[in-house]
């Protein structure tokens, strides 16, 4: 599930999904709806991505490696 990922990559980073979301410039209220099990649109996705330094394939559940293909 998206959240957990998002959730678990936040803990790491000492931060809060929250806190991540509005530095990102959204609404606080995608949370809810990536709580209920639904995901973020894939420039939502990317910025994510890119702010922890991650793949979206490795946000998305779908490897295991967080390295950024170059």
């Amino acid at each position: 599930m998206f959240f957990d990922k998002f959730k678990m990559l936040c803990n790491e980073k000492n931060t809060t999904p929250t806190a991540v979301i509005k530095e990102l410039g959204y609404s606080s209220s995608k949370i809810t709806a990536w709580k209920n099990g639904s995901v973020p649109n894939l420039d939502i996705a990317a910025k994510i991505a890119n702010y922890f330094n991650i793949s979206i394939d490795y946000l998305a559940g779908r490897t295991d490696n967080p390295e950024v293909n170059k």
